[in-house]
């Protein structure tokens, strides 16, 4: 980065966003999204509001890699040369935790077009096939033990969510019941501003569902409240 000359020149060598999906490539055999990398370009409004115009490079998004420059127009001269102004910052992934709770918006900002645009068919169709793509560990894991399958995909999701508070589970060998006294995402959205979803309830109904069918259990949707995403739902044998 050169302040006195107006530009910020970075290179993302592992993206672990989109290294995750090349990950899932490999294991699952689940394709990402040829675009998924224009997600960024939502912050190019910000760098406007602050008189900032950007360039991205995306050769390497195969690869989880990218490059881009930020540079002011009132100061930038068009050439990144390496001089006594010049600050040098390294971050590696390794040091950062991955958690980010706004992937959440990006689901129900989906869900939400998916519902409204080409209805609840449509979206119950996506979100059968995402269970069946991006939960095919559990599934397999399933035939054998499907409520200690499910079980555990539970626990570590709520975990990664930074709250197991909120969970709990219940199972006597025949019946998996669950009860979620708050759901993390509905209270992101409510923290962060946005309004959520009437199709929202469905990323915990339909995919449950999905899940205890593709495990060979039916399962039972007891209540959900939609003010703050407490729900009670069941799986069994």
């Amino acid at each position: 980065m050169n302040e006195k000359e107006g530009w910020i020149h970075s290179t993302c060598h592992y993206c672990p966003s989109k290294g995750r999906l090349l990950e899932y490539e490999k294991t699952i055999g689940l394709k990402p999204y040829y675009d998924y990398c224009g997600h960024c370009d939502y912050y190019r409004s910000h760098l406007a509001a602050a008189g900032l115009l950007w360039i991205r490079n995306h050769l390497d998004v195969d690869k989880a890699s990218c490059r881009s420059i930020i540079y002011d127009p009132k100061k930038f001269k068009g050439m990144i040369a390496m001089s006594g102004d010049v600050e040098v910052l390294e971050i590696s992934s390794k040091e950062q935790e991955y958690f980010h709770p706004d992937f959440h918006s990006s689901l129900n900002m989906g869900m939400e077009y998916l519902g409204s645009v080409h209805g609840e068919e449509a979206l119950v169709a996506y979100l059968n096939r995402f269970t069946d793509n991006v939960y095919k560990p559990v599934i397999e894991e399933g035939q054998k033990d499907p409520l200690g399958a499910i079980a555990k995909k539970i626990k570590e999701t709520y975990e990664l969510e930074k709250c197991p508070d909120t969970l709990t589970l219940e199972t006597d060998g025949t019946t998996l019941s669950v009860k979620i006294a708050y759901c993390p995402a509905v209270k992101h959205l409510h923290k962060t501003g946005r309004q959520v979803s009437r199709w929202f309830s469905y990323s915990t109904s339909v995919v449950m569902a999905r899940l205890a069918l593709r495990c060979g259990l039916t399962f039972t949707m007891e209540s959900y409240d939609e003010a703050t995403g407490a729900a009670a739902y069941r799986f069994t044998k």
